[in-house]
């Protein structure tokens, strides 16, 4: 995700995160309904195979979590914001 598109609130994180678990499991059914090697046919679409779209979703993911967990235990030192 591009610097200018993260989110700048705690709220925004939070959505972010589920934003990212949601793309994340759509990739996982995908995959496991077509295959982890098989291409979307829409000829627009990323071609790459589904796994490399999966990976890519996961480092979203990671990173919208890592950013989630910062609040969270800001959250649990300095009480509730």
């Amino acid at each position: 995700m591009k610097q200018e598109y993260l989110p700048t609130t705690k709220e925004g994180r939070y959505y972010r995160f589920i934003e990212e678990m949601g793309e994340v499991l759509q990739m996982m059914g995908k995959g496991g309904r077509w295959g982890t090697w098989s291409q979307t046919p829409e000829p627009h679409a990323d071609q790459r195979p589904n796994i490399f779209i999966l990976h890519d979703e996961l480092v979203d993911l990671e990173h919208a979590l890592h950013q989630y967990l910062i609040d969270v235990r800001e959250e649990i030192l300095w009480g509730k914001s």
